[in-house]
């Protein structure tokens, strides 16, 4: 499955067997598209919101901004956990 954004552009790939890629990198977590260039202060402030990740992170994204992986979640709550860490892409 491949996934082009409104202007075209090639941004994400699915591949039935990835392992078998040469240069394949796996993560695991959230993918968030536009979180702001401060990624590790927006995380943290989103961190001490301890909020539900499907009310906050519409208010936490921007246009323009970095891609990034977000893992460790609670993903029943879909929340933070202290286990939580951020990526960028």
């Amino acid at each position: 499955m491949t996934f082009y954004d409104a202007e075209d552009d090639f941004v994400v790939e699915t591949c039935p067997c990835p392992d078998r890629l040469p240069e394949t990198e796996f993560h695991a977590g959230l993918l968030v598209a536009d979180f702001p260039p401060d990624f590790p202060e927006a995380f943290g402030r989103l961190r001490a919101s301890s909020g539900d990740l499907l009310t906050e992170l519409p208010h936490t994204v921007v246009p323009g901004g970095v891609w990034v992986v977000l893992s460790g979640l609670d993903y029943a709550r879909m929340r933070l956990t202290a286990e939580s860490r951020i990526q960028r892409l």
